[in-house]
């Protein structure tokens, strides 16, 4: 049985004296390169960070990356061949019932006495910060994942971003789109006006952040096991795809549809509608949700010099309606990692990925961790980017060059100013914009269910996600009638077993009150 959670502080070194290690050791690890910067590495160990770790450490990384899309089969086919390496990077999101699942197919170790005993880093984060002991411990006292967090005050940096320079072109203006039905409008009047292909581009990925649907009080489809669109409605647990809300939100979508409005490959596109992968549609596009960073990256993509993007809130039915359903800013990072049950040295990745919490983690994660190249202390005793190392990476985006020599994402403390370098001023407004929504119907992503819970749950949701996901396409297209198949959608989620599902959450709920 695991230990209940994290004991009193351990009488061990710091991780940072354990190493350089006297002679190499290597750790294996799943990883993913970040899309930002995916193009331009073709081997982890070309990153500057990275290198930095094994001269500190003298721990190599043997990277095994999977690649997006296609992500979550690769990982299946990894898990299903036995292989699997010692460290696996956010394999949660794999699972339909996330860490707990993960311990249960006995995939990942229950972490409570490795942390303990082997990170004291880590383990005084957990002890000093309740946001991340309560993600990290779960519902029955195990720990499986270590998780990283970001510095104080990290913002909301997902939203809705419109097109302000098409916007002008028919008359109106970013901050001029508070309803749907200004919404509707602005779309309608760049569709016909402009002749786009995409007024409003969707995808999974835009139900994910919730933010089309926030206004009608309930968050809709996923298609992702990580962000089950489950809402804690003032203490009480619903699904959205099973409310009456959710018909009503759908209604609007299909009339949207056959409107011409939403992109008519909108089945088709998946994972998050960003220029990046989708280039060559990138001045056909009016409206969609992403990230802060893509208003500014994101015009490179374009040969428009007029080009201009802003951030709007989630729209709403009536002007002056709040709405409590965005993308959480918690100070959860969103990188976690798992040690499996396969691996030889448990002890040495606990160490080492302990390092990555200590002072001179911070640095080499953050900073790149070679002071006079990579960053310098200001006279407040800061660290501060060196500024000649930007002068390195042709065709790198501005904006994501600081990726180039320090870690995208991870598991350790994230200093959250420096995601912000290169970014225009369109892009700070947006974050500050969305940082004002109100998120209090997500659930936290430190709840977690029982065991027991756990397996009734598994057993159907994934299931319940597919025919969700298959039916939201369905009844926007036509294939499905909202008036004559939605009582036989709602029998079919009874039969199943999403009571059941929703039982499960809420009990997790209760247990974290």
């Amino acid at each position: 049985a695991p230990a209940e959670g994290p004991a009193a502080p351990a009488e061990e070194p710091a991780a940072s004296d354990y190493f350089p290690l006297e002679e190499t050791e290597t750790i294996t690890m799943m990883d993913t390169v970040p899309g930002p910067i995916a193009p331009f590495v073709e081997d982890m160990h070309d990153l500057i960070y990275v290198q930095v770790l094994e001269e500190k450490t003298n721990v190599h990384v043997d990277y095994t990356l999977l690649t997006n899309p296609g992500a979550d089969e690769q990982f299946k086919v990894m898990v299903a061949s036995g292989d699997w390496p010692n460290v696996c990077y956010q394999p949660q999101q794999y699972f339909n019932g996330g860490a707990m699942e993960m311990l249960n197919e006995e995939f990942a170790l229950e972490l409570t006495d490795l942390i303990n005993e082997y990170m004291p880093n880590y383990k005084a984060l957990l002890e000093s910060n309740k946001d991340l002991s309560d993600y990290a411990v779960l519902a029955d006292g195990s720990m499986a994942l270590v998780y990283g967090l970001y510095d104080e005050g990290f913002p909301r940096t997902q939203g809705m971003i419109i097109r302000e320079d098409y916007l002008n072109k028919v008359g109106k203006t970013a901050s001029d789109i508070v309803t749907y039905d200004d919404l509707h409008d602005a779309l309608l009047a760049m569709k016909t006006e402009l002749d786009l292909k995409n007024a409003l581009w969707i995808s999974a990925y835009d139900m994910m952040n919730a933010g089309l649907s926030a206004g009608y009080d309930v968050f809709a489809y996923s298609g992702m096991a990580l962000f089950p669109p489950f809402m804690n409605v003032d203490g009480t647990v619903k699904y959205g795809p099973y409310e009456e809300n959710f018909r009503e939100y759908v209604s609007m979508l299909k009339d949207w549809y056959d409107e011409g409005l939403i992109s008519p490959d909108f089945v088709t596109i998946t994972g998050m509608t960003n220029m990046q992968r989708y280039s060559d549609l990138c001045d056909t596009v009016g409206c969609y949700s992403g990230e802060g960073s893509w208003i500014t990256t994101d015009s490179e993509f374009t040969a428009d010099p007029d080009w201009e993007l802003r951030g709007i809130l989630n729209p709403v039915k009536e002007s002056g309606q709040v709405t409590h359903l965005a993308f959480n800013n918690e100070r959860i990072h969103g990188g976690a990692i798992a040690i499996t049950t396969t691996s030889e040295d448990p002890e040495l990745i606990a160490r080492y990925f302990d390092y990555w919490f200590s002072d001179e983690g911070y640095l080499i994660l953050n900073y790149g961790g070679r002071e006079g190249e990579t960053y310098y202390i200001d006279d407040n005793g800061q660290p501060q980017y060196q500024e000649s190392i930007f002068q390195n990476w042709e065709g790198v985006s501005e904006s994501y060059k600081a990726f180039m020599f320090t870690s995208f994402r991870g598991t350790y403390v994230y200093d959250w100013h420096r995601q912000f370098y290169g970014f225009n001023q369109n892009s700070m407004d947006a974050i500050d914009l969305w940082t004002t929504m109100d998120s209090s119907w997500m659930i936290n992503g430190s709840v977690s269910m029982s065991p027991e819970d756990s397996e009734i749950y598994n057993k159907s949701y994934g299931d319940i996600m597919t025919f969700v996901q298959e039916s939201y396409d369905k009844f926007i297209v036509g294939d499905m009638s909202l008036e004559d198949d939605w009582d036989g959608y709602i029998a079919t989620l009874d039969s199943m077993g999403i009571q059941e599902c929703i039982d499960c959450w809420q009990r997790a709920l209760d247990a974290k009150k």
